[in-house]
């Protein structure tokens, strides 16, 4: 018996790389039982690469072509995760979304820094949205077939 995929749609208040990053891990680290999709982003393609050679480090793929949509009513996410600094940020309602989730995520750094610099912000952002990943969908649902 095949498992329906559960819809998951990470937003990034600011329309950032975060999404793509959170999106790639989570296809790197599960195939199913996910059917992962972001809100869209204005990525650079500096940006790109950037994503693409922090995921690399770790065996990772940046997906080049995510699947896009925009929250709406009628759409249903069994997880709606919201990605924002918590600075200024709020963390709006997803329509359609039966689990809502709030992650804290640093933001991107500026193009006018020091290379090096970015690379180590995006490896903080990239470890980050591992370890939220782990620990907030991947863990719980080993743990429920576990339990069964």
């Amino acid at each position: 018996m095949i498992a329906k995929q559960k819809p998951i749609l990470f937003l990034c208040v600011q329309r950032s790389v975060r999404a793509i990053l959170a999106a790639s891990i989570l296809g790197s680290r599960v195939r199913g039982p996910w059917d992962i999709w972001i809100t869209k982003v204005e990525v650079s393609p500096q940006e790109q690469d950037l994503a693409s050679q922090v995921l690399d480090e770790l065996g990772m793929v940046l997906i080049s072509t995510p699947q896009m949509t925009e929250p709406s009513p009628g759409l249903v996410w069994e997880e709606g995760i919201v990605l924002s600094s918590g600075l200024a940020d709020r963390c709006p309602i997803i329509p359609g979304a039966i689990q809502r989730r709030c992650w804290m995520v640093e933001t991107p750094p500026s193009m006018q820094i020091a290379l090096e610099q970015r690379l180590s912000v995006y490896r903080r952002i990239r470890d980050t949205l591992r370890s939220l990943i782990d620990e907030e969908l991947l863990l719980p649902t080993l743990q429920r077939r576990y339990d069964r």
